[in-house]
């Protein structure tokens, strides 16, 4: 996600022109439906909840590519954005998933541990990834190129998320008495 906002925010106002305004609300879609993904969440049905993890890495793979297509701006680039948004709303169940069979004892250890985790995670894809667009981007006949390539940089991302999600998914919740 880190990634994404940054290697946007280059693109949309390096390359696009846009006003920091224009761009924000750009992202606007996608900070939408990662809220509404998080807070429906808890509302869906127990059985469905872990097996739709992956599907959110789903959804995010080829949003991310299709926002590599729409490199343009325009709406293609917001609905992109907000599929992106839904599909890493997943995040949210993650966290759960992750800490749900801590004891009480640790649990503020192993949610530190977490975020500390989460963070890091956040650090390496924009280091990796917004370099790999700043690299790509330096011409500047090379715009359009450097968002599919990054884009596809991140699909990859999302896909290698959503199979080590299945991890988590496959794990077993012992029954709570």
């Amino acid at each position: 996600m880190g990634a994404f906002l940054f290697t946007s925010a280059l693109h949309l106002q390096g390359d696009l022109h846009l006003s920091p305004l224009a761009s924000g609300m750009m992202l606007v879609p996608c900070a939408l439906a990662f809220g509404l993904v998080g807070l429906a969440w808890p509302r869906l049905p127990v059985r469905l909840q872990r097996p739709l993890v992956p599907f959110g890495y789903v959804v995010a793979a080829p949003a991310y590519v299709g926002l590599g297509l729409a490199s343009g701006g325009g709406l293609g680039y917001a609905l992109m954005s907000a599929l992106i948004g839904a599909g890493l709303g997943v995040q949210v169940a993650v966290t759960n998933m992750a800490t749900e069979q801590v004891d009480d004892a640790y649990a503020a250890d192993a949610s530190g541990a977490l975020l500390t985790v989460m963070q890091l995670g956040q650090v390496i894809g924009v280091s990796t990834v917004g370099t790999l667009f700043i690299s790509l981007d330096a011409s500047a006949t090379a715009s359009a190129s450097a968002s599919l390539t990054t884009s596809l940089a991140m699909a990859a991302l999302a896909v290698l998320a959503g199979v080590s999600s299945l991890f988590l998914v496959r794990r077993r919740v012992p029954a709570v008495a």
